[in-house]
């Protein structure tokens, strides 16, 4: 994955700003405007096929994990995990995109990285997953893994979820651990304490979900983060260029 400055956009679920969030439209919109990064998540199902999914549960709340793909099929317009790859190579033969992978689970991290690598299209992985992290870091050495930071609290006791944001907010014990080559920070927890912290360690730093123009003004900055993760790419944008702008 090749960074550069000012900081990278990437399109969150394909953004929606232009089509339905995630939908296939979205991402193939997202391929059309040659974004710089595009947010994608991917599940497997339990015999093995990856689908571009987000969700942990499928509309009948049972996990995607725990079904077949015929099952998914049944329930939602599945789109398969090779046929995004085929359809941003078709669209991007420069390979000038970058892809934001998202993985939500663990067991299948090789099947998903893979058919990128084969491509030589240039990518980074995002997960809240140590195992995962470790794993890609140790098969695939020469390609970017980022921890993920920013865990929802999901049923834990008070006292257990502030022991798990106190690891988040020193997060090197783990970085070190898994070998991640950034993290991926929700942007309630980047402050500015922290970005000194990582940026002091060498840590590459993606935002994540950025929104509102105030939030977003603050992120797009040089310096602040390397990559911004946002629901509405068309106006970061435009705020990104007004900034470099007023930084003439």
């Amino acid at each position: 994955m090749i960074w550069k400055r000012p900081p990278l956009i990437s399109w969150h679920r394909g953004g929606r700003e232009i089509a339905a969030h995630a939908s296939r439209e979205a991402f193939l919109s997202a391929i059309a405007h040659h974004a710089e990064l595009i947010e994608i998540d991917v599940r497997s199902t339990r015999d093995n096929y990856l689908i571009v999914w987000h969700d942990h549960d499928t509309p009948d709340g049972r996990s995607v994990r725990s079904q077949t793909l015929a099952d998914v099929q049944r329930q939602i317009e599945v789109w398969m995990w090779d046929d995004f790859v085929d359809a941003l190579a078709a669209g991007d033969p420069g390979r000038s995109i970058g892809v934001h992978l998202d993985l939500k689970d663990t067991g299948y991290e090789l099947a998903a990285v893979d058919p990128l690598i084969a491509r030589s299209q240039p990518f980074f992985v995002t997960s809240l997953e140590r195992s995962s992290i470790t794993l890609l870091r140790r098969e695939r050495p020469g390609e970017d893994a980022f921890l993920t930071i920013g865990r929802a609290r999901e049923g834990r006791s008070l006292v257990s979820y502030l022991i798990l944001r106190l690891s988040e907010l020193l997060p090197m014990r783990n970085v070190r651990r898994t070998g991640a080559t950034g993290v991926a920070i929700h942007h309630h927890l980047l402050h500015r304490h922290i970005r000194w912290w990582l940026r002091r360690h060498g840590l590459r730093v993606v935002v994540w979900t950025v929104n509102s123009t105030a939030d977003l003004n603050v992120v797009l900055r040089p310096g602040v983060v390397d990559a911004v993760t946002t629901n509405f790419p068309l106006k970061a944008i435009e705020l990104r260029a007004q900034l470099a702008t007023e930084g003439q």
